[in-house]
């Protein structure tokens, strides 16, 4: 399901090109840190629209993964650990 239409970010465009699929539905639950839970895999889905763009990707040990957390419904700018 391609859901490509953009989405405003104080006047900034963005356009959804894929999803990730991760263990955590719901924000309870989810570990804050990583030193805080189990290691956990996540898939990440492209649109098919979208996968010529990240051809030869397979060369690179790191890539950048920007993510827009869409059901976050609250959070703290500043938190005590």
């Amino acid at each position: 399901m391609t859901d490509s239409k953009p989405h405003e970010m104080k006047g900034c465009p963005l356009i959804k090109i894929g999803h990730v699929l991760s263990p955590y539905k719901e924000q309870a639950g989810t570990p804050i840190q990583p030193s805080f839970g189990e290691a956990q895999d996540a898939e990440i889905h492209i649109y098919p629209e979208f996968r010529e763009a990240l051809e030869d990707l397979d060369r690179f040990n790191y890539i950048w993964l920007i993510t827009w957390f869409d059901r976050s419904t609250s959070y703290k700018l500043k938190v005590v650990p």
